[in-house]
């Protein structure tokens, strides 16, 4: 079927034409002359007049973009931007098929438009009348003289009734897909419609030429149909099953955290029966100290009472024994009065008792001096540490009073009593001068105590609260929130409703928000109230904040993904909306370089950069959320800890400072004369020799008396001295043994910390009873208690106390741990343990952590794996049946269709070199590609599908894993499976066939010139278009074949004649019928190869053609009058003869 006429009524400059034609044909005019104005007729009804596929007035050479001719413009006659022949217009054109041989019927298919100026065009009729060879006379109607555009209706009243008397049918659709694909079914080979979308961007491409970008896009776009695989079916099959295998990783997911939560609480619940049994054997420890304790005690009562009444009796004894030895010596003290010696001699011994206790009082006064001297030399030790009072001087003063004294205590002490007295006034003048400075520095120790106190305060009450779940807020915030409360609001803080979606942000989120964290939140109606109550209170809410809602009101509450704010999930829209207004433009980071890249950014370990300046921030504690609270309890537990050391040593520094300044104040205390070293040494001198001097007069008393009345006064002092003695001995006996047995007493009834009292053994009885619950129990503890190397029950008390010391902390670090996971666990997954953060672990948390274990294992998890396998069945099926024997269906057809062009191609020459298009299996695909043929011959290679069977080798095992990524990872793209092209990658080969050597067209068309750049486009685009025409068969049944139109505008212009024929040949050969654009001085080469000119020609506003056959006859001459197909001798002797002429 060749196109034979172009008929067209107000189309462009040309008001009706019917140009005839026949076989290959030239559209030959000068430049604006209108030839493409009938190039573009023609593909405006090949594209059924969609904007969306054709592409007007393009010729060769010029890029790929849009013309601005339109459909509207070529109906109303545009010629410039403002400038119409119509205003308004209706237009037919068509295009008429016939039969070279006429074995068929006539088809004419075209389109009704109607255009007018400022309006819409509309394409009112497309229509294929098949039987009929429309012309514009069955368009136009005639009257008052003139002929007028026939109506839509009209026309299609007229085709329907020649339709009918030729025996015809005739078609009119509504939309310019199903026309497009009606007129393949009437005029293409076979009557095959291929996909219509397809053939017309091919039949464009080829009309509009540009360079092909790749083989491979142009095999994709022109050669092959998509035909992707169907799998509607099979995705919702997918579908499921990923779904399923989402709901199952979910549930492992929560199992996995329910598992961990479960060793956590097996540990917690060993570490709790490992602190009650260590509880009990201490207590039973306890109990067998404090029964022996009490025994022991009750044994040295009975033993020190009976040492008492032993004490007492021979105390009695003693004193009467007193009695009488006084008698005895009254009666010889009163001899001694007879002889009147003895009154002297009392008054002697009077007078030496005085010197003696004036001499132990100056004694005692140089004793004080030389204590407050060796307490000031205690400070020498002491240098490292008093240093900060610059002890220069007094030390040098200290370290001379230490060298004087050395080896010397009193009376001896000092050598030099004047000069002792000089350093002692330097060391005083010293001493007061560093009293400042020290005191200095015990207040500054007071203060760092008083405050870590409060600071240490403060985190105990936190840490109370922490272990409550609960956030300690600031108290100017409380008080705030209840005074706005008291205002009927429903004030909240940003920390108590939003929750860390991501805790490696925590401390991000924590340093940015800082304050923002106790930021109180109200409903917009309350803000302005609430701003009023912080203003007129402000001595009373310091650092306190109201967030202005009515503000927020107009503000996203979604935040952009990749922001800090994303890091942060709340309920509460004003808190989220609140979150976007300050940190929404704070982009995450996850390294230097994206934080350095643009704006304000911050990375998880706090680096934050504000457009200029990058900083570290550290959060003062954790607020945000119900997580913040269990996980702030290790920080406070360190940070108390810390503080401990730290209000120690400076408890201890405030100790140390105030011994200091005592010393250094006794140091200067000022010396009165009588207590001077000198005064002292010369009293002690003074009162020697008085002492001796009464000591001479009583012994010159003494020898005027019998000497046997001294030596018997003097045997009853003795023996009465030493009678005192014992009875003095065997009083304080007495006293220390009642005392010793009050002791004991007290020992017996004291508290019950006391060890051995009968309190002690009741408590620790109770005690005892209150852990060890039965004998079976004692028992159970008895073996273990045995075992201890300990010897003594105190010890093995104290060993057992610290061990469940150590378990008590380790359980309630674990408590801790728990119930920060299960705080975890309700941010992660929808059925979280209510209460979780007051709730026993041993009576609620496990069970329902064991519940949870055994739903998820015994049930859930069971039924869920049933349903993935069912669906990875079915899975499978239809991965076979629907995909796999699709694929293998399109890979064989696309071989075939492959193999019969390059055939073809194979068959016609250019330029020395034939043509072969190849496909070959890309390296990502080749796996596949090979398992779906190798599943053509034996299906159960796919029966390994989801672990059902061990691959066969690795190759298969590599397909087998790509498909079940493909089946079951979400983000794999499967849309690139569907398609059976995206498969191969191509190349269009070249063989020089004189030389021998191949070339790729990919590789080649960067250096080849433009002729060796456009021959292969038309070869593969002529192939591309007779593939669309007439499938395969077009080269052995070319009398049966269909259309085969193929338009080019400004064709072949970088070909010379030969070349250009020799293209033409091949086009025939593959069935196809060339009309081609040209100009005017290429009319010797058209009439050398074409079998048909259209002449166009321009006369003002009006274009002109006219059809002219060119007869073979014609065509020979004007080829042999053409130098370019002479032979070398023909041109010799064509040369010769024209020289003779010229002679």
């Amino acid at each position: 079927m060749e196109l034979r006429r172009i008929a067209l009524v107000n189309w462009h400059m040309m008001p009706r034409a019917d140009l005839e034609l026949a076989g290959d044909a030239a559209i030959l005019g000068q430049n604006r002359s209108g030839k493409s104005t009938i190039i573009d007729l023609i593909q405006a009804v090949m594209a059924g007049g969609s904007s969306r596929l054709y592409r007007f007035n393009r010729s060769a050479g010029e890029g790929g973009g849009r013309s601005d001719r339109t459909l509207g413009g070529y109906c109303l006659g545009q010629l410039n931007e403002d400038t119409f022949l119509r205003n308004q217009a209706r237009t037919h054109v068509a295009l008429v098929f016939e039969d070279a041989d006429g074995g068929r019927k006539p088809v004419s298919v075209g389109l009704s438009i109607e255009a007018a100026r400022g309006q819409q065009t509309e394409v009112v009729g497309h229509f294929v009348a098949e039987g009929v060879a429309v012309d514009t006379s069955m368009m136009l109607d005639a009257g008052e003289g003139t002929l007028r555009p026939t109506a839509w209706p009209a026309v299609r009243r007229r085709l329907e009734q020649a339709c009918t008397g030729a025996g015809g049918q005739l078609l009119t659709p509504d939309d310019a897909r199903t026309f497009i694909r009606e007129y393949m079914r009437a005029l293409f080979t076979g009557r095959r419609a291929s996909d219509p979308d397809r053939f017309v961007r091919t039949f464009v491409a080829a009309l509009s030429f540009t360079d092909i970008p790749s083989v491979e896009q142009f095999v994709h776009r022109y050669l092959l149909e998509p035909k992707p695989i169907d799998i509607a079916e099979l995705r919702d099959s997918i579908g499921r099953y990923r779904e399923i295998q989402k709901t199952i990783s979910d549930l492992n997911r929560r199992l996995e955290a329910l598992r961990a939560i479960q060793v956590q609480i097996e540990e917690f619940d060993r570490l709790l029966a490992e602190e009650l049994a260590c509880r009990a054997i201490e207590r039973t420890a306890l109990l067998v100290e404090g029964v022996g304790g009490l025994l022991a005690n009750l044994t040295e009562q009975r033993t020190k009472v009976r040492e008492l009444e032993e004490a007492q009796d021979e105390l009695k004894r003693v004193e009467d024994e007193i009695e009488r030895e006084k008698e005895t010596l009254a009666s010889v003290q009163r001899q001694l009065a007879a002889t009147g010696a003895q009154g002297q001699r009392t008054m002697v011994e009077q007078e030496i008792k005085g010197w003696e206790r004036d001499h132990a009082s100056v004694m005692g006064r140089l004793q004080v001096r030389h204590l407050g001297a060796a307490r000031a030399m205690q400070l020498l030790e002491l240098r490292d540490r008093l240093g900060v009072i610059n002890p220069g001087e007094l030390f040098r003063a200290l370290e001379r009073i230490e060298e004087a004294s050395r080896g010397l205590a009193p009376p001896n002490w000092p050598r030099d009593p004047a000069a002792m007295d000089a350093l002692l006034e330097t060391v005083a003048g010293a001493a007061a001068d560093r009293v400042p400075k020290a005191t200095e520095r015990r207040d500054d120790a007071i203060v760092w105590t008083s405050r870590l106190e409060a600071e240490q305060a403060a985190d105990r009450e936190q840490l109370a609260n922490a272990r409550k779940g609960q956030i300690t807020l600031n108290s100017a915030t409380t008080k705030l929130m209840d005074a706005l409360r008291r205002e009927g609001m429903a004030p909240r803080t940003l920390c108590e409703v939003a929750d860390v979606v991501d805790e490696r942000w925590r401390n991000a989120l924590e340093s940015l928000l800082i304050r923002d964290r106790e930021a109180i939140i109200v409903e917009p109606e309350h803000a302005s109230r609430a701003t009023e109550i912080l203003r007129y209170g402000r001595d009373a809410y310091p650092g306190c904040r109201v967030v202005n809602t009515r503000k927020l009101q107009s503000r996203s509450a979604v935040p952009q993904a990749g922001t800090l704010a994303s890091m942060i999930r709340s309920e509460d829209q004003l808190a989220t909306a609140f979150v976007v207004f300050r940190i929404g433009n704070v982009s995450l980071a996850e390294d230097q370089e994206e934080l350095l890249s643009g704006g304000r950014a911050v990375m998880a370990d706090g680096a934050y950069y504000d457009g200029l300046i990058t900083e570290m921030r550290r959060p003062d504690g954790l607020k945000i959320g119900r997580a913040a609270a269990p996980l702030m309890e290790a920080t406070l537990g360190e940070r108390i800890a810390s503080r401990a050391e730290n209000l120690n040593a400076h408890a201890e520094r405030k100790r140390f400072f105030e011994d200091v300044i005592r010393r250094l104040e006794d140091c200067s205390r000022p010396v009165g004369d009588a207590d001077r070293l000198d005064a002292l040494a010369l009293a002690l001198g003074d009162l020697a020799d008085k002492r001796a001097d009464a000591h001479r007069r009583l012994d010159r008393i003494s020898a005027q008396v019998d000497p046997e009345l001294l030596d018997s006064e003097r045997r009853s002092q003795t023996l009465l001295a030493s009678l005192t003695i014992d009875r003095d001995e065997l009083i304080d006996a007495r006293g220390s043994l009642r005392t010793k047995v009050a002791e004991i007493r007290g020992r017996l009834e004291a508290g019950e910390q006391s060890v051995g009292s009968y309190l002690c053994l009741a408590v620790r009885r109770r005690q005892f009873r209150g852990s060890v619950t039965s004998a079976a129990h004692l028992r159970s503890l008895r073996e273990r208690y045995a075992k201890h190397p300990a010897r003594t029950p105190a010890r093995i008390a104290a060993d057992m106390a610290k061990v469940a010391i150590d378990a008590l902390q380790g359980h309630r670090a674990l408590d801790h741990d728990i119930r920060a996971a299960l705080g975890r666990y309700a941010i992660d997954f929808p059925d979280p343990l209510e209460g979780y953060a007051e709730v026993p672990i041993i009576g609620t948390a496990k069970p329902w952590v064991v519940e949870g274990i055994a739903t998820l294992e015994g049930n859930e998890l069971i039924r869920y794996r049933e349903h993935a396998d069912e669906a990875a069945n079915r899975v499978s099926r239809l991965f076979k049946t629907t995909f796999i024997h699709e694929l293998n269906s399109r890979f064989g057809q696309l071989h075939s269709d492959m193999e019969k062009l390059s055939s073809a191609l194979r068959t016609r020459p250019l330029h020395g070199e034939t043509y072969r298009l190849i496909e070959l299996v890309k390296p990502e695909f080749d796996d596949l590609y090979h398992l779906a043929k190798a599943s053509e011959t034996d299906e159960s290679v796919l029966d390994a599908l989801f672990g059902r069977a061990e691959p066969r080798d690795e190759r298969h095992g590599r397909a087998l894993r790509q498909i079940e990524q493909l089946l079951s990872d979400d983000s794999f793209d499967f849309t690139v499976f569907q398609d059976y092209r995206s498969y191969f990658s191509y190349d269009l080969r070249m063989r020089d066939e004189k030389a021998g050597r191949t070339y790729s067209f990919d590789k080649r068309r960067g250096v080849a010139s433009g002729a060796e750049r456009q021959v292969p486009f038309y070869v593969v685009i002529g192939a591309a278009l007779a593939s669309a025409y007439h499938g395969t068969r077009q080269a052995t049944t070319p009398g049966a074949t269909g259309m085969g139109l193929a338009v080019f505008d400004e064709a072949f212009s970088k070909m010379d004649g030969p070349n250009q024929r020799t293209l033409l040949d091949f086009y025939r050969a593959i069935g196809l019928q060339v009309v081609i654009a040209a100009p005017t001085e290429k009319r010797a080469v058209v009439y050398e190869n074409l079998d048909c000119i259209i002449d166009v020609f321009r006369s003002g506003d009006l274009s002109l053609a006219e059809s002219i056959r060119i007869k073979g006859h014609a065509r020979e001459e004007m080829r042999a009058a053409n130098p370019q197909h002479a032979t070398d001798e023909e041109l010799a002797k064509r040369l010769g003869l024209e020289a003779k002429a010229a002679e």
